[in-house]
């Protein structure tokens, strides 16, 4: 019986590029670029751009709220 995987999720696949692009250095990737990166060719340019600004739109809560206001403010607590 094979074990089926389940495919990574697009946002931990992007990520883990931009980790190996920077490992050597720093590195700036635009979405273009993220997107010839990519080997799975069901990946548009489009669900990128949405995952990249999920990403940044994520990062900017983080920086901006602690993490216990996070919580506060999607648990209603």
């Amino acid at each position: 019986m094979k074990k089926e995987t389940q495919p990574k999720p697009l946002h931990e696949t992007i990520l883990e590029l931009f980790y190996f692009e920077s490992k050597e250095k720093p590195c700036k990737l635009t979405k273009n670029e993220v997107f010839w990166k990519f080997k799975d060719p069901s990946v548009s340019e489009f669900q990128i751009e949405e995952v990249l600004n999920w990403l940044v739109h994520h990062k900017k809560l983080n920086e901006k709220f602690d993490a216990k206001s996070y919580a506060k403010a999607f648990t209603n607590e």
